[in-house]
């Protein structure tokens, strides 16, 4: 019987590195993607998602989600940004309530905000 092989998650910043690696190209894909760890058709699918995955390009993250609240992320981002530079404290539960507080003004029914942990 076949082992299976393992799922090898890369992050974003990974998926950078080696879509520069291939844009190089003094290397073949197929050794890039053995250097990687991954199959030459993944290889091919994070060419193909290039100009999606550099603009999520941010540290370690592994997946690239997008808020369907974009607007209480923005209100809250430019909020957040205003107190840092009054140098007010903030913490998880004060950014819990100021999200709670938008969710009202803005009129979303359905949205849940994370635990301030």
């Amino acid at each position: 019987m076949e082992k299976k092989r393992k799922l090898n998650v890369l992050s974003i910043s990974d998926k950078v590195r080696l879509i520069q690696l291939v844009e190089k190209g003094d290397r073949k894909k197929c050794e890039i993607a053995k250097e990687f760890n991954i199959p030459p058709n993944t290889l091919s699918s994070i060419i193909k998602q290039k100009e999606k995955i550099m603009k999520f390009n941010c540290g370690n993250m592994k997946k690239m989600r997008m808020t369907p609240y974009l607007d209480i992320d923005k209100c809250l981002l430019k909020w957040f940004t205003q107190c840092r530079e009054k140098n007010i404290p903030l913490n998880g539960t004060i950014l819990l309530e100021k999200a709670n507080g938008y969710v009202q003004q803005l009129g979303h029914t359905n949205f849940k905000a994370s635990s301030p942990n």
